[in-house]
């Protein structure tokens, strides 16, 4: 059975530039795999930090009917017995509070509906990126600063250091509250959200204006891995829930964007099937290529005895050898490609996709499915296809195979 296997992997090398391009081919769409997995992968992990970086957090807490309305009235419950389950918490890094509010600003030149954040500002650092975009002033550090988008920015016609009027409705009472403040800063997000039609002011500021003391509307929290908190199932969502409030992971929070990951991973799938249906091909037609040319010496080996299981399994050994070929070109064609990708990346900086803009390039990133699912499965299937070929040979006719020879 040796003899039979070592013939099967020399017989792969009769043919030279035969079975170094049939290689290539597998070995590109091996290759193919990987890139689009990897590129795939870094565009996702991008996506997410940006999204958990941004106003959403790793996890949020509200009272049960905030979300649905954003009413001022409806404000955390128990906030000393929720601060105590965070603080105790060993996955829990860092935690900040908010208060939320719809309102005008406007100056003497325009008006604007917007959505205002009141933040603590030491902390929303720690949980959020929106200081990093930052790009003229500075950021929200007392009770008079006041930061704004760039889009609104041009709207209301005004730099920093100008003065604007912030309207709100007290909470319960739903009387006009006024304030005069000055700008302190501008940022640019890529978000139509934030840069149109979101104002930052100091937490302190907020809950004077709606009237609410010390009381808070949502709470962002930041995991020590972010992973841990992903699972609805995750102790902590329980914990916080008796405290008869809402607590979420970022995935229920943008459920749609995960809906929208679950559809890039079938596409991965989709896009592999296809590439390995052309591998197949090329295998097939390779192997019987070279059946072909070899009916002769198919034939005489059958005539002298040679039974169909040990030409079945010197075919096997041969698609086998191919398939080892053909992993060993695609990791070179993948690391030709992937490596540079994972330490450059691609830019596509300004570019939104799924409500997210691109700050940074996306990076290809590696994973163990890379070096031991992929070349597996494709050893596995050019195994698999070897055996129509295979099984082709065991059945021919002495008779007819030397006659067609000859």
């Amino acid at each position: 059975m040796n003899m039979f296997i070592k013939i099967g992997y020399r017989n792969l090398f009769r043919n030279r530039r035969r079975s170094f391009l049939t290689s290539a081919v597998i070995g590109l769409g091996l290759a193919a795999m990987i890139i689009t997995d990897g590129f795939l992968g870094g565009m996702n992990e991008h996506m997410v930090s940006q999204i958990t970086g941004s106003l959403v957090t790793e996890g949020q807490i509200h009272h049960p009917k905030f979300r649905d309305s954003f009413r001022a009235e409806y404000q955390i419950l128990n906030t000393d017995h929720v601060e105590e389950i965070l603080n105790h918490d060993p996955q829990v890094e860092t935690f900040a509070k908010r208060v939320i509010t719809s309102g005008m600003i406007s100056s003497p030149s325009s008006m604007k509906n917007t959505t205002f954040y009141g933040i603590q500002p030491d902390n929303e650092r720690k949980i959020s990126d929106i200081y990093k975009y930052l790009v003229e002033g500075s950021y929200v550090s007392d009770e008079s600063s006041l930061l704004i988008g760039s889009e609104l920015q041009k709207r209301l016609e005004v730099v920093p250091g100008d003065k604007v009027v912030v309207t709100v409705a007290k909470a319960d009472t739903g009387e006009i509250s006024q304030e005069m403040m000055r700008v302190s800063g501008i940022i640019t997000s890529g978000s139509k959200e934030i840069d149109e039609k979101t104002v930052f002011i100091h937490i302190s500021k907020a809950r004077n204006l709606l009237g609410i003391g010390n009381s808070t509307h949502e709470i962002g929290i930041k995991f020590r891995e972010r992973a841990v908190g992903d699972h609805p199932s995750y102790a902590l969502w329980n914990k916080l829930k008796k405290t008869g409030n809402s607590a979420e992971s970022w995935k229920e929070i943008v459920s749609g964007f995960v809906s929208m990951m679950s559809m890039m991973d079938q596409s991965k799938a989709i896009i592999a099937l296809s590439l390995m249906f052309l591998v197949a091909l090329g295998i097939m037609n390779t192997l019987f290529m070279a059946l072909y040319e070899r009916m002769f010496e198919f034939a005489v080996l059958r005539a002298v005895g040679t039974k169909s299981h040990e030409i079945v399994l010197m075919i096997i050994s041969e698609a086998g050898a191919l398939s080892f070929l053909s992993i060993f070109a695609g990791f070179l064609i993948a690391a030709f490609l992937a490596i540079p990708m994972h330490y450059l990346g691609l830019n596509f900086s300004g570019v939104e996709f799924a409500d997210v803009t691109f700050h940074e390039p996306v990076r290809f990133d590696f994973s163990w499915n890379q070096v031991t699912f992929f070349p597996l499965i494709t050893f596995i299937f050019t195994v698999l296809v070897g055996l129509y070929p295979a099984i082709h040979a065991a059945r021919i006719k002495v008779a007819q195979a030397l006659k067609r020879s000859l």
